[in-house]
């Protein structure tokens, strides 16, 4: 499946540019108010000399690699789109790209504006942080694409413009809220089995290596990669799983904190209460004083949802 875009008959660019006249039409329809396609590209095989908008684009822009490789570096930051990899930039950020010279990048990407468009870049972040995401291929998500582009050769008809941005709003859906449980191919799958390995092993203790072994991935590749996906590094995304754990115990069980910590695989308390707190931002004891449902509480509320 990786390896399908190379195996799919070769492209022509294409560019899609709307006027600015129709831009302002179908800003004004209500039918294409949350999502609208301003511009447009397919570029295959792009080899290319370092490119900087100083300024940004007034509008947001999502860039997807299908092939090859190429660097992208936002606010002083690099980061390396591969095969299969997309990103969102948000409007008016200062950004530089280029194509790499050994491996020449083949990019789709989409200027967007409108209601829908930064709850869309909020949600391609991770826990507020700029991310590089890895998605598996689907030829119906190009296929998508082509049908932006075609529609925009056949003129600006209202009707058309509606359905080119609809068509736009589920490209850009299919990689933000693509499902990795659906496809186990490549190593986006090895990390969510890594996470499920995780919480069904809550209470137990794993060094990276030992991780990385479950999953048959080298320990420096392995951590690698889990950051990239993730954005935390493998045992402090553990370590969060487990103070998550523990807020729960801790609001709705009897238990001591003591015990919790026990259970939940941790030797030192005081290493357990210090990373609650940073995480929750009260300590254990405090977090149940404040949170603390009695059972019968918990009771009624069922009883009132259901």
């Amino acid at each position: 499946m990786a390896t399908a875009a190379k195996e799919r008959k070769a492209k022509e660019h294409r560019l899609v540019v709307l006027p600015a006249h129709v831009k302002q039409q179908v800003a004004k329809n209500p039918m294409s108010r949350n999502m609208l396609l301003t511009a447009a590209g397919y570029f295959p095989k792009a080899v290319n000399s370092p490119r900087q908008r100083r300024f940004g684009n007034s509008d947001y822009t999502l860039i997807y690699c299908t092939e090859g490789a190429g660097t992208i570096n936002l606010k002083g930051v690099g980061h390396e789109l591969r095969s299969n990899d997309f990103v969102i930039i948000p409007a008016k950020t200062s950004y530089r790209y280029e194509s790499s010279a050994a491996d020449p990048w083949s990019i789709y990407w989409v200027n967007f504006k409108g209601d829908l468009a930064a709850g869309l870049y909020n949600r391609s972040l991770l826990n507020g942080r700029q991310m590089v995401h890895w998605v598996p291929y689907d030829e119906h998500r190009i296929r998508v694409f082509d049908e932006i582009c075609r529609i925009s050769e056949l003129g600006y008809d209202q009707r058309e413009t509606e359905k080119m941005n609809f068509y736009l709003l589920h490209f850009i859906t299919s990689l933000i809220y693509h499902e990795k449980k659906e496809h186990p191919e490549r190593n986006a799958d090895a990390i969510s089995q890594s996470i499920a390995f995780m919480k069904n092993n809550i209470g137990q203790k794993y060094e990276i290596k030992e991780l990385a072994m479950q999953q048959g991935l080298p320990p420096a590749y392995y951590s690698a990669r889990f950051k990239k996906e993730t954005g935390l590094a493998p045992i402090k995304y553990f370590n969060t799983l487990k103070i998550q754990k523990a807020a729960g115990y801790l609001r709705f069980d009897n238990r001591n904190i003591k015990s919790i910590c026990a259970d939940l695989g941790f030797d030192d308390q005081y290493y357990f209460s210090r990373l609650f707190t940073q995480i929750n931002g009260l300590s254990p004891s405090k977090y149940r004083q404040k949170f603390r449902r009695p059972v019968r509480s918990c009771l009624k509320t069922i009883e009132n949802i259901l």
